[in-house]
């Protein structure tokens, strides 16, 4: 882990405790083992750019996103780290990684000021052991990352213009608030950052959001773009990544226990 020394802690308090209740990995804890969770972890007010993990370490931490946006990037052949997703707050980031002792797959940064839950190996293991119900949701967080890995692959398939528009319409879904007859994405994303998302150009991926535009389907103001409330669920739009990783990530826990629960 990286250490930021722009960092300060600070109390969550009901912020933290909504993040968790926010992720359906832990819907079935209840609050007393919540509040337990929530007071075994640290917390930090991360500033924009700060790495949280670097690709291919072993974690001996995990963390929870209360507040922001944060960032994964895949290393490509340059050395540098395009975006590839960002993560809305309540989800959980790393815990697969930390249990299995295997390196990261990806790259975590703060996308935007955050504020983040950390939780330390020997804490995640003690909690645990004394509450069999903690292992079901570690099994849940756990198939949520798998599940947001398939959800990038499947953004850079099929036509440019249907893969910026589910890209778009996933980050409206998950960071979007209500403005009139449209949602608002709340964070800055750059057409660089649009154009890793989805595997072309910034130029080609310019040209699409010109014509967008021009269609109606999309406005821009001050580098956040905002799309009709019709078009923002993705289930609307075939191949609809975003609602796949939702079915994937609320399947049978028992089913899903066959597979990978002897590896945590």
């Amino acid at each position: 882990m990286t250490v930021s020394t722009g960092r300060t802690a600070m109390d969550p308090g009901a912020a933290g405790l909504a993040a968790l209740r926010a992720n359906a990995g832990f819907q079935a804890l209840p609050d007393t083992l919540l509040a337990e969770w929530l007071s075994a972890c640290a917390v930090w007010n991360v500033p924009r750019g700060q790495v949280l993990a670097e690709q291919g370490t072993v974690p001996d931490v995990c963390f929870g996103l209360v507040r922001g946006a944060v960032e994964l990037g895949l290393r490509d052949t340059a050395g540098g780290y395009p975006l590839r997703d960002l993560v809305e707050p309540g989800q959980w980031l790393c815990v697969e990684p930390l249990l299995l002792n295997a390196p990261l797959p990806l790259r975590v940064r703060t996308f935007a000021p955050s504020v983040v839950l950390v939780m330390r190996r020997s804490v995640l293991r003690d909690l645990q052991g004394r509450h069999p119900a903690v292992s079901q949701a570690l099994l849940h967080l756990g198939w949520q990352f798998s599940a947001r890995l398939l959800r990038q692959s499947q953004l850079r398939e099929g036509a440019l213009r249907l893969r910026l528009r589910n890209a778009l319409s996933s980050l409206a879904e998950r960071f979007g608030s209500r403005d009139g007859a449209w949602t608002r994405i709340g964070v800055a994303v750059s057409q660089c950052d649009l154009a890793a998302m989805v595997g072309c150009t910034r130029q080609r991926v310019n040209l699409e959001l010109q014509n967008l535009q021009r269609a109606g389907e999309l406005r821009q103001q001050d580098r956040r773009y905002a799309l009709p409330i019709a078009t923002t669920d993705t289930r609307s739009w075939p191949p609809s990544p975003m609602q796949r990783v939702r079915d994937l990530a609320s399947a049978d826990a028992q089913v899903l226990e066959v597979e990978v629960a002897h590896r945590l």
